[in-house]
């Protein structure tokens, strides 16, 4: 199974392994972020081989992204310089004439371990553990959540293609009770990509990307406002306009048997009265803080038709 398939250098099918919350028709915006920020690296990285990696992702939904249709994506160049790369990618409807998100990575030079900021580095990291890391569960710990909160899926999704658990007992997404005391926000989750789920396949040369791991946190954290719910499921629409993912290092999840490597979330939203909101991250591997997420958010409540 993969989120896309390749058709052209620019052309990009998504698959139904990309459908988002709101309408079987549209992707959820984890998939085409994660597509994007690949793109990105592909581009930096086509002269040397992982000579940079990508240190912020900002995405800007402007229209819901089809599911049946395919999108014509593009990257280019911003800024360069021998130790970064401003890129950006533009994705379009097939013609090019409807612009349906744009992002823009920052791309840094990986440089040579310097023991002196390896040092700082660590006390930094000893002074997160003792204010502000969460606890992380072991694999196998999250591995028993996991089980116990999986509701059966009607039809293939995003929520098909990554695997969630949440810390103590709430429901899950957009389930009843979700507004339990277990699940609103600020709340702590989990979340990996599902077994043998890829990135993209390569219609023309049959080459199947698989789903890395930087690529599958950031397909994950555009699921914050969602894991962190402060309005009632089905009363209220409160999908995300943009999305950005900052990151300190590379992450490096605890290794699973079957899928991939569970990260940890940290996830905020906080709303106001003129229908607006944001959601904030703090992402966790096994060892520490390793990035954050923001999210701005509009909300509109459903309307409900009256006999």
């Amino acid at each position: 199974m993969f989120l896309f398939e390749r058709e052209s250098k620019e052309v990009f099918q998504p698959t139904k392994l990309t459908i988002g919350p709101w309408s079987k028709e549209s992707q959820h915006g984890g998939p085409p972020s994660a597509l994007m920020a690949h793109l990105m690296r592909e581009k930096a990285n086509e002269l040397e081989s992982e000579a940079f990696f990508l240190a912020k992702i900002s995405v800007s939904l402007y229209r819901p992204l089809p599911v049946a249709s395919a999108l014509k994506i593009t990257v280019s160049s911003i800024h360069e310089t021998r130790s970064t790369k401003a890129l950006q990618v533009v994705a379009t409807d097939i013609s090019g004439n409807k612009l349906l998100a744009r992002a823009e990575g920052l791309l840094l030079r990986k440089n040579p371990s310097n023991s002196h900021l390896a040092s700082i580095a660590e006390i930094s990291h000893a002074a997160d553990i003792s204010s502000t890391v969460p606890a992380v569960l072991s694999s196998s710990q999250i591995d028993e959540i996991f089980v116990k909160q999986k509701p059966k899926q009607k039809y293939l999704s995003f929520l098909t293609a990554m695997d969630f658990a949440f810390d103590g007992d709430g429901g899950f997404f957009g389930a009843e009770g979700e507004l339990s005391k277990n699940r609103i926000s600020p709340v702590k989750w989990y979340g990996r990509s599902a077994d043998k789920v890829a990135l993209l396949h390569d219609k023309q040369t049959g080459v199947v990307v698989p789903l890395k791991l930087r690529d599958v946190v950031i397909a994950l954290g555009d699921a914050s406002s969602g894991a962190s719910p402060v309005l009632e499921w089905g009363k209220y629409l409160y999908s995300n306009i943009d999305y950005t993912f900052s990151f300190l290092r590379e992450p490096e999840g605890s290794e699973d048997e079957k899928g991939g490597r569970w990260v940890c979330f940290r996830s905020r939203t906080r709303v106001n009265e003129s229908g607006s909101g944001v959601t904030l991250s703090e992402v966790f591997d096994g060892k520490g803080l390793f990035g954050t997420t923001t999210q701005n958010l509009i909300i509109k409540e459903v309307q409900t038709s009256k006999i």
